[in-house]
């Protein structure tokens, strides 16, 4: 038995650039899947209208990654058998954004490894303090998933 997925890749896109104009651009490369790419300030905006517009429930994981020129912080979700990847775009001169934690409290833990592994400042996140992954005792300002992390110098790679 298969299951049925609707194709709701051309109206989620049709409807995320109509809603929200020049702050988006929605790309659909293959079926199922949309990529969405923000400036940070319109996250919380685009993840509260997908959650009350279309239903979402479904955060996989929360990707950061740092692309030297600025960071990005990558919602992985999932909609009527679509997955939608909503990029935000950080620069690394303030490296900030908003949880999206009280929205999909699921994100909470993603959004603290983030926090801990690159630097990023979780705005509202109901528990900012503390490490999850790292040693109690590590240094402080000190980002181990940051391309300009002294690896070698601390006997890590």
């Amino acid at each position: 038995m298969s299951r049925e997925f609707k194709n709701i890749d051309a109206e989620l896109k049709s409807d995320l650039e109509t809603q929200f104009g020049q702050k988006v651009e929605v790309v659909n490369t293959r079926p199922h899947r949309l990529f969405v790419t923000i400036d940070r300030d319109n996250l919380v905006e685009v993840i509260q209208y997908l959650k009350e517009k279309h239903g979402l429930t479904y955060l996989s994981t929360i990707t950061g990654l740092d692309a030297v020129e600025h960071f990005e912080v990558i919602y992985h979700l999932f909609l009527d058998g679509a997955q939608i990847n909503v990029k935000a775009i950080i620069p690394t001169d303030d490296p900030r954004i908003a949880s999206v934690t009280p929205m999909l409290p699921i994100a909470n833990w993603y959004e603290k490894e983030v926090s801990e592994m690159l630097g990023i400042t979780i705005e509202g996140h109901p528990n900012p303090e503390g490490y999850m992954q790292l040693p109690e005792d590590w240094p402080e300002g000190e980002y181990p998933l940051r391309k300009n992390w002294p690896a070698k110098e601390r006997g890590v790679r």
